[in-house]
């Protein structure tokens, strides 16, 4: 079913389906396939066979984690990294909880097991009073900074504006609003 369903999507020697292919890839997870709510979540996200729906990628995402997919966590990481969709707030520490879900994968995420990676790197760095490791790291990754505490965070942002301000505004947007 989830190959049929596949070939649906893609129009490859049949006809292409994507609403057809929709659900046949709803029928496949509610079988237990994981991948089955994985393909729909991207699907219902892209708007292709439906309607573009934050709320089913939410539930499609959701429901595949609970199966245990290790991609449906990290992009429900990047969903709360982002607050996408309306009625979700970003959320980093709920973000890095599924990063951390999905890097402890067998095997392992390797995208998650990158934002695992360097949020603790720039955490640690800044723990230890190494502010020049941790000045790298933040300038290397501007894009993938994660804090644990409030005093990592403004210790980060203030490395960050002595650099330049496009960093800055990275940062900005990464820290929470609590900051």
């Amino acid at each position: 079913m989830f190959r049929a369903a596949s070939l649906l999507e893609r129009g490859r020697g049949v006809r292409r389906d994507p609403a057809r292919a929709l659900e046949l890839f709803l029928k496949a997870a509610e079988l237990g396939l994981s991948s089955g709510y994985l393909r729909a979540a991207l699907m219902t996200s892209a708007g292709i066979g439906c309607e573009q729906s934050s709320s089913k990628t939410w539930e499609y995402f959701e429901k595949a984690a609970e199966m245990g997919s290790c991609h449906a966590y990290t992009n429900l990481g990047a969903m709360w990294e982002t607050g996408y969709g309306e009625g979700h707030e970003r959320n980093e520490r709920k973000a890095m909880e599924c990063y951390v879900r999905a890097a402890r994968c067998d095997p392992p995420n390797p995208q998650a097991l990158e934002h695992v990676k360097n949020a603790k790197s720039v955490h640690t760095y800044l723990k230890e009073g190494k502010e020049a490791k941790a000045k790298r790291w933040i300038l290397r990754f501007p894009h993938r900074a994660y804090y644990q505490d409030e005093e990592s965070g403004k210790r980060a942002l203030h490395i960050a504006a002595e650099h330049d301000a496009c960093t800055v505004l990275s940062f900005l947007l990464r820290l929470d609003s609590t900051l």
